[in-house]
């Protein structure tokens, strides 16, 4: 399971679970949102198979559309799991030079 932790302005969940809802995929996976809808903080999940051993192409290109989207939102590709490898290439996008 890919458990992505984002956060939009309330009032934009329902663009983001269609958006989550749209996305297609060439492997064998589901995608979802759960999350914590009262303070906007929400979980894009991505069920890979079990014993993979490696993500697909498509899941990382879709955790890529996935915080273009909601930074165009005007939200936050991390909102209470911190920044990991996947995340790590849009720190600076994100928050800008220091």
């Amino acid at each position: 399971m890919i458990v992505e932790d984002v956060a939009v302005p309330l009032s934009k969940l329902p663009e983001l679970a269609d958006f989550i809802e749209k996305l297609s995929f060439k492997s064998k996976v589901k995608a979802f949102l759960g999350g914590h809808a009262g303070d906007g903080n929400f979980h894009p999940n991505i069920a890979i198979e079990k014993n993979s051993g490696v993500i697909p192409r498509d899941v990382l290109e879709a955790n890529e559309r996935i915080f273009s989207f909601v930074q165009s939102l005007n939200g936050t590709i991390s909102a209470e799991h911190g920044v990991g490898e996947i995340k790590k290439a849009w720190v600076l996008p994100q928050l800008g030079k220091i």
